[in-house]
């Protein structure tokens, strides 16, 4: 029922996972015409269209591909096949490139949706470079691709296929390296795994520094600055953070500068220069707005909501907290939704609306361990302690508080000085309703429970 050529475009529409844009498909077929082409199987019910962030994308039924691949192969036409193939990942680089960019700008939602609806695309193109040697072609598109696979969440597959490449490390030039180190010290930060991040952003920091690369040397500089603070070694951080900072500004990065001031937020946040950590995240929020960047403006507008509920103000942090959140779910940023869940669960344990910041907490312990952010967990997990303690179920708070000292001590991430106070406040009150020896009792008992021993506790 097809003429030859739509035979030969069902064929290689069969190439795409998930499906494809018109000019995709056309980059593929390697002629204009498979755009019509594509629009006549579409007539012939070959294939289905759906729209995803103003485009409209062709999809087959699976069946339908399997079959459309089997008439691919059954030609015997393995030149044409690679040829199909090839073209997929050269056009899947080319759109992972103009990506990168585009995620830290005003269309970064459109473009993340984009990269979602393409995601089985690109990880064909990152497989079939790694299947036929194209290591550096492979190791391009995950340098670019890892801000996507954070914001969305990918944590843990992001670091496979970046430990996949790094495993081939000698095969890069310089800068691609020091990219894929770059973006794999990223995700293990965003796991809490502070011992390897700390290595491969020293690795990527010592490259971009031999090359000559500025913004390659803030960055790296930077996400070390996070590492220190993460671990609580405050004067490195803010060393760090000014460094990058001045880097920043001598290349003329507003982003940068952005995210620097933000860092720098949080270490005057954590001395208790709580007034001048407002005046940063402020401005930090107001550049980050002004690029466009709402994943970076939901940061700030958080840890702004952290300074202003130091000072007091528990409904204006309320505020910050959820217009927070719901940037998050706008650009389904699954830890920026996790930790303003657990943000609005302490603001709802202010206000003893203990139900209220039970949810909460535990709708963010849920979202905190589908991550591996085990630092959140720990602070999902005191949340949980605190409100079990005002509830008057001390063994319950003992155990919780037991299970995250457990778990910050095996990460090597101690509660910061910010924290420590309402930490110390909330587990007196937990722990003047039990002796010593049954508290100490229950406590070593929760650092032996595992996070499914918790959630049965829980009873979620």
């Amino acid at each position: 029922m097809l003429d030859e050529d739509e035979r030969n475009l069902f064929a290689c529409v069969s190439i795409f996972s998930g499906g494809a844009t018109s000019d995709a498909i056309a980059a593929v077929y390697g002629a204009p015409s498979g755009s019509r082409l594509a629009e006549s199987l579409a007539d012939k019910s070959l294939l289905q269209l759906r729209e995803v962030a103003g485009t409209t994308r062709f999809e087959m039924l699976e069946t339908i591909r399997e079959y459309a691949h089997e008439s691919l192969a059954a030609t015997g036409d393995i030149e044409n096949e690679h040829i199909f193939r090839t073209r997929h990942a050269t056009y899947y680089v080319a759109l992972a490139s103009r990506a990168r960019d585009q995620l830290r700008g005003p269309e970064q939602l459109t473009w993340l949706q984009l990269l979602e609806a393409d995601h089985d695309n690109l990880r064909a193109a990152i497989d079939w470079a790694l299947d036929h040697a194209e290591i550096e072609l492979a190791a391009g598109l995950c340098a670019d691709l890892w801000p996507f696979w954070r914001a969305r969440g990918y944590f843990h597959e992001g670091r496979r296929r970046l430990s996949t490449i790094l495993a081939r490390a000698d095969e890069l030039r310089a800068p691609i390296r020091a990219a894929t180190l770059a973006g794999a010290g990223v995700l293990a930060v965003a796991q809490s795994d502070y011992a390897v991040a700390s290595e491969l952003l020293r690795e990527s920091h010592d490259l971009y520094l031999e090359i000559g690369d500025a913004r390659g040397v803030a960055f790296a500089t930077s996400m070390l600055g996070i590492v220190a603070h993460d671990t609580d070694d405050a004067q490195r951080a803010h060393t760090l953070f000014e460094e990058s900072l001045r880097l920043r500004r001598s290349i003329g990065d507003r982003w940068g500068e952005a995210t620097a001031l933000h860092n720098l937020g949080m270490t005057a946040l954590g001395r208790g220069a709580i007034d001048e950590a407002s005046k940063l995240f402020e401005d930090s929020a107001q550049l980050f707005r002004g690029v466009g960047d709402w994943r970076g403006l939901a940061q700030a507008l958080s840890n702004l909501g952290w300074a202003t509920q130091e000072l007091g103000s528990f409904d204006r942090a309320t505020s910050l907290f959820q217009e927070s959140l719901e940037l998050g779910q706008r650009l389904e940023d699954a830890r920026a939704v996790a930790s303003n869940l657990s943000n609005l669960g302490l603001m709802a344990l202010y206000r003893a609306d203990y139900t209220s910041a039970s949810d909460l907490y535990v709708d963010s312990l849920v979202a905190f361990s589908e991550l591996g952010y085990d630092r959140g967990v720990a602070e999902a997990l005191e949340g949980l302690a605190a409100v079990a303690g005002v509830q008057g179920r001390p063994r319950d708070a003992a155990r919780l508080f037991g299970q995250a000292e457990a778990l910050r001590q095996a990460l090597g991430a101690p509660l910061l000085p910010a924290d420590r106070s309402r930490y110390t406040a909330t587990s007196a009150a937990a722990r003047e309703q039990l002796d010593e020896e049954a508290w100490n009792e229950a406590v070593a008992e929760g650092r032996t429970l595992s996070l499914e021993d918790t959630f049965a506790m829980l009873v979620i």
